[in-house]
């Protein structure tokens, strides 16, 4: 399990979140349904995966916030993603 979780970590570290095909596949193509790491600053970062549909990825942030970003794919054309980003104190 540890080593899965490694490489979906090191899968994550390749997307380019700009890349609504990218985020896609990693949609589409991933099983798993809620996991943590750390980022590259350090914080903690839960992400919480609905196959085929969005991810969710909730940071810890240093500074006290919580970022929530939130990328789904679009229903009415699925080769478009749609982007949220919220916070919380």
């Amino acid at each position: 399990m540890e080593n899965e979780l490694q490489v979906l970590q090191e899968e994550i570290n390749q997307i380019d979140w700009h890349d609504d095909y990218m985020i896609r596949d990693f949609i589409n193509n991933n099983n798993f349904e809620i996991f943590t790491a750390k980022n590259q600053d350090g914080e903690t970062v839960i992400f919480g995966i609905v196959q085929g549909k969005r991810i969710e990825i909730t940071t810890y942030q240093k500074n006290g916030w919580i970022r929530i970003n939130v990328y789904t794919i679009d229903n009415d054309s699925p080769i478009f993603i749609i982007r949220e980003e919220f916070y919380k104190k």
